[in-house]
Order: C-alpha cells, then sequence, then structure tokens
C-alpha cells in the first residue's frame, strides 16, 4: 500500500500536479521499528523526514486486538463445546459447531516477526484454562483482517467481507466462519 501510495504520487508530480499524501505506520516487525522514512527498505524516501513510533496511527493494533479477539471467543466456544453438553450449550443460547482442533485455520497475530511463535501450543493447565491444541502467530500486516481493511469500501462491506473469513473447520470438513 505505501509503495502504491508513494507511486502514485510520483507519477502525479511528474506530470504537474501538486501532490500530497498520507501513509500509515509500518510494520515494526522486521525491523523492530528500525526503518527508513518509506519503510520498505528500497531507495524510496519520505519527506519531511520523520520518525516512526509504535502506535502512531494505530491501525495496526486495532487489526491486532480485532484479529485475536476472534481466537479469544474461538478458543472460549472450543472450550464451552468440550466442557458442557448440547443442553447446557442451548441454556447459553449456543448450538454445538463441533471444532475440529486439529483443522483450526486462524492463528494470533502480533506486530513483530517472532519465528519462535510461528508454531505453539495453547491451552496447557486445566479445564478452565482454554483449549489444548497447536496454534500458530502470524505478523499483523500480513493477516487477513489486514487485506480486508485495505479493500473494503464502507463499514457494511467491512462487516459482510468479515463475515465470511474461515477461522475453522468442524469435524466433517465444514467451514467455520466468523459469522457462525
Amino acid at each position: 500500500k505505501t509503495t502504491t501510495t508513494m507511486g502514485i504520487m510520483e507519477g502525479l508530480g511528474k506530470r504537474g500536479q501538486n501532490v500530497g499524501g498520507a501513509i500509515r505506520q509500518p510494520s515494526g516487525g522486521p525491523t523492530m521499528n528500525i526503518k527508513g522514512t518509506a519503510a520498505g527498505g528500497g531507495n524510496a524516501l519520505l519527506i519531511p523526514m520523520t520518525e516512526f513510533s509504535l502506535g502512531l496511527t494505530g491501525d495496526i493494533n486495532d487489526i491486532t486486538n480485532a484479529h485475536n479477539l476472534a481466537m479469544v471467543a474461538l478458543n472460549a466456544r472450543m472450550q464451552h463445546e468440550a466442557n458442557y453438553d448440547d443442553e447446557q450449550l442451548a441454556q447459553r443460547g449456543l448450538r454445538r459447531l463441533d471444532i475440529d482442533p486439529k483443522n483450526v485455520e486462524m492463528g494470533w497475530v502480533i506486530d513483530f516477526a517472532a519465528q519462535g511463535l510461528r508454531n505453539i501450543i495453547i491451552g496447557l493447565g486445566g479445564k478452565k484454562d482454554g483449549f489444548l491444541m497447536q496454534s500458530k502467530f502470524g505478523i499483523t500486516v500480513s493477516s487477513e483482517l489486514m487485506a480486508i481493511l485495505a479493500v473494503a469500501k464502507d463499514l457494511a462491506d467491512l462487516r459482510e467481507r468479515l463475515k465470511h473469513i474461515v477461522v475453522a473447520y468442524d469435524r466433517k470438513g465444514n467451514p467455520i466462519t466468523m459469522a457462525d
């Protein structure tokens, strides 16, 4: 997105237009927030040269929180389904999704390239400490939520796209989406 924005600005400038643009804070992941002002690592330069700080614009933090909230909901649902029978789930207004813990598509995200968190085991402890399963961390800016934010036309479009994200599969192989 930054490269496209900078390219459009440069192209319009070459055509004699007086242009300006706004770019968001780059991901802190690859270089622990030590980047050039164009953040791409190439020869692009943003003027005025301003240092970026973590949390500058908030979109990365917001996507991290939204993405991880979806994972909290998924894990809570798996824990409820492991701890309660169908009647007890119905009393809580839930129907059994029968999530396959070995077929969870979504993982957690963080704004760091933390290779040691790419594949993890979560839910260690007792019955109330979550659901024991393999999980993973990705970098926030490569998450599906960030991609959707980049292409959504408006809030209604954003909500519609988010509903269709596949977070896991049930034991029969059917997709379970954010809407579920």
